[in-house]
């Protein structure tokens, strides 16, 4: 069910852009249908398998460190 008052300020929005950007639009759309959880594509473990130690432990080590340094902390300037 459509809400109206988001479908006008919706094609009130789309008037104003080129017939490119209301594709993109349009296909936006149409990507926010697909992604519901349902039908998300798993990948099975099997073919994970081919990325099995693809990283040396040094990189990983690097990744881990910059992940913790970088990640792990609260920004409170909003």
């Amino acid at each position: 069910m459509i809400d109206p008052t988001i479908q006008e300020q919706i094609l009130a929005s789309l008037s104003q852009l080129t017939s490119p950007q209301q594709q993109r639009v349009a296909d936006y759309a149409k990507s926010l249908g697909k992604t519901s959880a349902g039908s998300l594509r798993r990948t099975p473990g099997s073919e994970l398998l081919d990325f099995f130690d693809v990283i040396s432990d040094e990189d990983a080590a690097e990744m881990t460190k910059a992940i913790e340094e970088g990640c792990e902390r609260i920004d409170n300037e909003w």
